[in-house]
Formats: C-alpha cells, sequence, structure tokens
C-alpha cells in the first residue's frame, strides 16, 4: 500500500510537470497576430489543468517554518497585487490566466509546498528536454527567421524554449558527456539567433551564465592552482577574441546586434514611467496591481498610450507591486545568495550563482514573467534553504 501511495506521488509529480511543459509550450508560440491562438489557448489550459489538479495531492509540510512563512508572504504579496485588477468580464479572467504576467505570475511562490529532490530531479529532467525541444524545432524553421510570423515564433522559442539551457549550463558539470553536449549545441543556436534578431537582452544573459560560471569555478572550485590559472588564461583569450573580433562582426550580420546595442532604447520610456508613476506616492509604495499601466504616449507602433510593461524589470515589479513587493523581494533573494555561497554544497553554490544572474538582469531585461527563469528562481531558494547534496543528479 505504502509502495502504491509513492507510485502515485511519482505520476502526480510528472504530470505537474507535464502541465507546465504544455503551458510553456503554448506560451513560447503566443505572441503572434497569425497564431493557432486556440490550439495554444488549448495547450496552455491543459497544462493549467494538470498543474492545479496535481498540485494540491503535491502539497506537503517544509522543515523550515521561517522559510515557509516567507514564501507565505511573497503569495499574500501576490494575492495584493492580483485582487487589485479588472475581473468583470469572463475573457478579462482568462487573460490573466493565460497571460504570462497574470496570476500564474504571482502564484508561483507556492511551488516551495511542492518540492522534493523527486521533484527538483524531474524538473531538470523537464528542462533538458525543453532544451532538446528547443534544438529540434529551431533546425526545423530555422528558414522561417526571413518571414514575419517566423522572426515572431523564433523569438519566443529562444526566450521560452532555450532559455532552459542557461539553467541546465550552471550545473553543467553535474550532467554526464551526452547531456553537456546538447546542452551546448542548445546554447550555441540560441546565441546565433539571439545575435541575428538582435536580442541583445539574450545574449547579455548569455554572457553574464558564461562570467558567473568562471567566477564560480574560480571562487569555489578545487583548490588547484593551475587550473585556476588556465581559467585565467582562458577568460584573457576569450577577452581578446572579443575585441579583435569586434570590427568584423560589425560589418557582418552580426551588426544588427552591435548597432541595437549601441543605441539608447530605455531611457525615454523609463522617464516616461518616472514622471507618471512616481508623481504618486502610493504608486510607488504598493503599485497599481495587476493591470497598472503608465503613460508613454508615442512608444507604442499601435499608438497606444498607455503601456502595461517596462523592460527594465526593477521598474516593472515596481508597476505592480511597488517597492512594498520589490525590497523584500531582493532581500529575501540577496539572503538566500549569501547562505548559498556559505555552503559547502556545489548544488547551493551554482543556485546561488544563478539568483546573482537574475537579480542582474533585472535591469537589462524583464524576466519577471511566468517563465522557467522565474520559476527556478524559488526552486533555487528552496534547494539553498534545504542545502541539497551535491550527488542529486545521480
Amino acid at each position: 500500500m505504502l509502495n502504491l501511495m509513492k507510485l502515485h506521488a511519482v505520476n502526480r509529480s510528472t504530470l505537474f510537470l507535464f502541465g507546465c511543459l504544455l503551458y510553456f509550450g503554448g506560451s513560447a508560440i503566443l505572441n503572434s497576430d497569425t497564431s493557432p491562438i486556440l490550439i495554444i489557448r488549448f495547450l496552455q489550459l491543459t497544462g493549467l489543468s494538470f498543474i492545479f489538479y496535481n498540485f494540491f495531492f503535491l502539497v506537503k509540510k517544509q522543515n523550515s517554518r521561517l522559510t515557509s512563512f516567507c514564501f507565505c508572504f511573497f503569495v499574500i504579496l501576490g494575492v495584493f497585487i492580483m485582487i487589485r485588477g479588472n475581473y468583470l468580464t469572463v475573457m478579462s479572467v482568462l487573460n490573466k490566466v493565460y497571460d504570462r504576467m497574470g496570476l500564474m505570475l504571482y502564484l508561483t511562490p507556492l511551488i516551495y509546498f511542492i518540492l522534493s529532490e523527486n521533484v527538483l530531479k524531474k524538473m531538470f529532467s523537464l528542462f533538458f528536454l525543453m532544451s532538446l525541444l528547443f534544438v529540434v524545432l529551431i533546425l526545423l524553421s530555422y528558414r522561417a527567421l526571413f518571414t514575419e510570423f517566423g522572426f515572431v515564433v523564433i523569438s519566443q522559442l529562444t526566450a521560452f524554449l532555450g532559455s532552459t539551457s542557461i539553467i541546465l549550463f550552471y550545473f553543467i558539470r553535474s550532467f554526464g558527456l551526452k547531456y553537456k553536449i546538447v546542452i551546448f549545441i542548445s546554447l550555441g543556436l540560441l546565441f546565433i539567433f539571439a545575435t541575428l534578431m538582435a536580442r541583445r537582452g539574450l545574449v547579455l544573459d548569455i554572457f553574464i551564465a558564461f562570467f558567473l560560471n568562471i567566477v564560480g569555478v574560480v571562487i569555489f572550485g578545487d583548490n588547484n592552482s593551475k587550473q585556476k590559472i588556465k581559467i585565467l588564461f582562458f577568460i584573457f583569450f576569450l577577452s581578446l577574441i572579443a575585441w579583435r573580433g569586434y570590427g568584423y562582426l560589425s560589418t557582418t550580420l552580426f551588426s544588427n546586434l552591435i548597432e541595437k546595442g549601441m543605441t539608447d532604447t530605455r531611457s525615454q520610456v523609463e522617464f516616461m514611467f518616472i514622471d507618471d508613476v512616481f508623481s504618486n506616492v502610493s504608486d510607488v509604495f504598493w503599485g497599481r496591481g495587476i493591470d497598472g499601466v503608465y503613460y508613454a504616449p508615442g512608444i507604442e507602433s499601435s499608438g497606444e498610450e498607455y503601456r502595461n510593461l517596462i523592460e527594465t524589470g526593477f521598474l516593472h515589479i515596481i508597476l505592480k507591486g511597488g517597492i512594498l513587493f520589490l525590497i523584500p523581494f531582493l532581500v529575501f533573494l540577496i539572503c538566500a545568495i549569501c547562505k548559498g555561497f556559505a555552503s559547502k554544497s556545489y548544488f547551493s553554490h551554482q543556485s546561488a550563482l544563478f539568483l546573482v544572474h537574475f537579480i542582474v538582469s533585472l535591469y537589462p531585461g524583464s524576466p519577471f514573467v511566468f517563465c522557467p527563469k522565474y520559476l527556478f528562481v524559488w526552486v533555487a531558494v528552496w534547494s539553498i534553504y534545504t542545502n541539497q547534496k551535491n550527488n542529486i543528479f545521480r
């Protein structure tokens, strides 16, 4: 009987993560006027059904009361953001359920209450499957890059499916050779297509991941001076290539990225945001809720004068939840980072480096959406506070 109960728990965790795969897969091809919207909505709704139904069977008591309280606190703050929205029509409710910046975003901390070593292993299997799926889909549809519809789809594939390879890269030393090859292929394709599409935020994400992993090896790696010297020479060699390659890249397909990287497209929007939102103290303190917008005329090609998002992550959090959400959120992550660095566990070290990556990327980008990267933020915090073992993948 006990074995049967354990089998049910294993199956439910698999179904829960399968629901995440369906939801993220649907979101990966959503942002296009020509997307098959009915199919996408069906995938997302099916995924959400798997997520919510199996969640309640997987909930269990966690050991740390303080950490459990902190996660509940962020769920309460999320509910406070959610209730300040328009729910007058069925469509307005459904849009918040489907939207990456909707209800699921603020319910994500609840994942803490179902996490276990078994769920964590399966989550990494899910991320590996998504990276592999990205490689297959991107190779099959690369010609679509030269069409308007294909450009949007590939852009979403890189942001949702391909970005899982960045998460896996932080723990690459724990995987076998075959897994490492797939991760590097996925990262390589991610970099190439992000560069071709001038997705500077995604390109910067990859560079941050490489830099932090090198730092991690130097600081937390084996006490082998020769190995660390090799790594420093490797860094110097990469820097030299980057410097010498700049002139060449600026005259090739990479010129789009170089040109966009040198163009300031954020300051004007940020000044508009500050002029509107910071003029009201209450908006700065607790934000404008899930439907919060700010006045930014002349930015949207559609002519819309109000925007519901801003590409700078810190400001986006203030728009929705104010500093009431932002400051506790950052303090909580920084505390987890400090604890992770103080740990002797490789998994905790890498989880802490990933959290540093997330905080740093809140300025050049806005990862504050319901996506694999944001989901893993809370998983990383859990793994640090539970001090996960180094051999978790074995």
